[in-house]
């Protein structure tokens, strides 16, 4: 699948808008053949999550998004479920993914960050940071909670913490049927975050 997306996105323009285009369709696929209700939420693992108890792909649909798609009877039907993150974290380990991409795309992502890589994730960081501080919109694009209502109210029957993953992953494993060790997708080493200035 990942090889398809790369040949799509690497061919013509056309090939990407089809691809583009396609996204919502594959999502609604997801979500109508999952055996739970996940909202994955970006930068919580959530690749690895939805490996591990068997969805056919991801998707990054709202709570309130969900339920349209499915529907009331299998949303009450089903376990839902989603982890958070401190948001700082979320957002350091969301621009040093884009770092990575943007500089070894196409590549193995490994685990190891460079200096070259270190220095932009320095740059793109702090840019980042002040663009949304001074659009007054860091608040709104670290927000969680709302991703998990419907109508206003708590949808989740379960929310995890990234922090406690392992522990919080045991619980998810307890209510479902099938699931599969969390394997590591995505990581990079942890040691790196603590290497961007504010």
């Amino acid at each position: 699948m990942k090889r398809t997306i790369r040949r799509l996105m690497a061919g013509s323009p056309t090939a990407r808008r089809v691809f583009v285009r396609l996204i919502p369709v594959w999502e609604r696929y997801v979500e109508l053949t999952a055996p739970c209700v996940f909202i994955h939420l970006r930068k919580t693992a959530g690749t690895s999550i939805s490996r591990a108890i068997g969805l056919k792909g991801t998707s990054h649909s709202s709570a309130e998004e969900w339920f349209a798609h499915i529907g009331p009877r299998r949303w009450d039907r089903r376990f839902k479920f989603s982890v958070v993150r401190h948001p700082i974290d979320r957002f350091a380990s969301d621009v040093l993914w884009s770092v990575i991409v943007r500089t070894r795309f196409g590549k193995d992502y490994g685990e190891v960050v460079d200096d070259s890589e270190l220095s932009l994730l320095n740059q793109d960081f702090n840019r980042r940071m002040r663009g949304l501080i001074e659009r007054g919109t860091f608040v709104e694009r670290m927000r969680m909670y709302d991703r998990l209502c419907v109508a206003g109210e708590m949808g989740m029957d379960f929310v995890g913490r990234y922090e406690n993953l392992a522990e919080d992953f045991q619980r998810i494993e307890s209510r479902l049927h099938g699931v599969q060790p969390l394997p590591v997708l995505k990581k990079i080493d942890a040691s790196v975050k603590d290497k961007y200035t504010i």
